[in-house]
C-alpha cells in the first residue's frame, strides 16, 4: 500500500485544484497542526480506501494489483473525508502538505503498517483493520487542535473481516439433502444393512493422502556494501547510542526483509551484547521493525514472512 503514499497528496491536491502555496501564513500558531491535520487525513483516506478494496476482493496478501488502481482513485475522490483535504490544502498549500507527508507522516505510518503486518503474519486486511481507526483518531485530534470543525472523519462502510480466508474455496461441495414425505420415501431406506454398507465409499479412498502444496523458494544472501550502509542507517536511528554500535552479520531477502546483528551501548553506557534486528523494505527504503533475538531466529521469522508475502 505505502508505495503509493508519496504521490497521494499530489494526486489529491491536483484533483481538487489546490494551490502549491496556501492562504494561511506560516507564522499562524495553528499552522503546524493544520499541516499535520491535512497529512494525517491523506494517509487515513488512502489506508481506509485500500482496506475497503481488500475486504471486497478478499485480497489478504500481496500488493494492490494494477487492475484496482482506477477503482482506488475513484473511491479516494468520493471518500467522506476527501473534502477536508481540499479545505486544509487551500490554507497551507499542497507543497507544505507534501513536505510534512513525506518527511514525517509517511515513515510513521509505514512503521505502523509493518508492525501490524508482522503481528498478523502478513494478513494485510487484519493489519489495516488495526491501523485505520488509529489513523482516523490521529487525524481527528490534529484537525481539532488546528481549529477545524471536521466531524465526519470516519472509515468507509466495509464488512468487518476477522477470520481467515473463506473456507468455501477449499472444501468440496456438499450434495443437497432433500426431505421427502414419509409416504414417498424410496425403498432403499428400508433395505437391509448389507445394502447400506455397500453404498459406503471404500475404506481405502478415505485414507488417500492429500497433495502437499510446494512452498515457494526464498533466497537469502549476505547484504551488499550499499545495502549495509542503508541497513546501518535504519537500525542506528532506533538505537540509544548509534555511534557506539558494532555490526556483525547482515543477511537480506532482497527488497523484502533483512536481519541485522548489532551490539550497542544502553542508557547506562554499557554494551548489551549482540542482538538481531528484523528490518523491512518499504517504499524503496529499509525500516527497522523490532528486536527478534538470535540471528537464526530472525532468519526463520523473515523467511516465513517473505513466504507469506509471495
Amino acid at each position: 500500500m505505502h508505495n503509493k503514499i508519496v504521490a497521494v497528496a499530489f494526486f489529491l491536491a491536483a484533483l481538487m485544484g489546490c494551490a502549491s502555496r496556501g492562504s494561511a501564513p506560516a507564522s499562524d500558531p495553528r499552522y503546524p497542526k493544520m499541516i499535520e491535520c491535512g497529512a494525517d487525513l491523506v494517509v487515513f483516506i488512502l489506508s481506509d480506501t485500500v482496506l475497503t478494496q481488500r475486504v471486497e476482493r478478499d485480497l489478504r496478501t500481496g500488493p494492490v494489483p494494477a487492475s484496482m488502481q482506477s477503482a482506488l482513485e475513484n473511491r479516494m475522490k468520493t471518500h467522506p473525508s476527501a473534502g477536508y483535504v481540499e479545505v486544509v490544502s487551500r490554507e497551507v498549500g499542497s507543497s507544505a502538505l507534501n513536505r510534512h507527508l513525506n518527511s514525517d507522516v509517511m515513515p510513521k505510518v509505514a512503521d505502523m503498517k509493518a508492525n501490524s503486518d508482522l503481528k498478523f503474519a502478513n494478513d494485510k486486511i487484519k493489519a489495516l483493520q488495526e491501523i485505520v481507526p488509529q489513523l482516523a483518531e490521529s487525524a481527528q485530534s490534529a484537525c481539532k487542535q488546528a481549529g477545524y470543525s471536521f466531524t465526519a472523519i470516519k472509515p468507509l462502510s466495509v464488512i468487518p473481516v476477522t477470520e481467515g480466508p473463506k473456507v468455501a474455496r477449499a472444501t468440496p461441495s456438499i450434495p443437497l439433502q432433500v426431505s421427502m414425505p414419509p409416504s414417498a420415501e424410496p425403498e432403499i431406506q428400508k433395505s437391509s444393512p448389507a445394502i447400506k454398507r455397500s453404498a459406503e465409499p471404500p475404506a481405502a479412498s478415505k485414507a488417500e493422502p492429500k497433495p502437499v502444496k510446494a512452498l515457494p523458494a526464498i533466497s537469502v544472501r549476505k547484504a551488499s556494501q550499499s545495502e549495509r550502509v542503508q541497513l546501518v542507517k535504519s537500525v542506528g536511528s532506533a538505537l540509544k547510542d548509534a555511534d557506539s554500535a558494532k555490526y556483525a552479520e547482515m543477511d537480506v531477502i532482497p527488497k523484502k526483509f533483512a536481519c541485522v546483528s548489532v551490539n550497542s551501548k544502553n542508557s547506562f553506557g554499557g554494551y548489551t551484547g549482540f542482538k538481531s534486528i528484523l528490518v523491512a523494505y518499504i517504499d524503496k527504503g529499509w525500516f527497522s521493525l523490532q528486536e527478534v533475538g538470535s540471528h537464526s531466529l530472525c532468519h526463520t521469522v523473515m523467511t516465513k514472512m517473505a513466504r507469506n508475502d509471495s
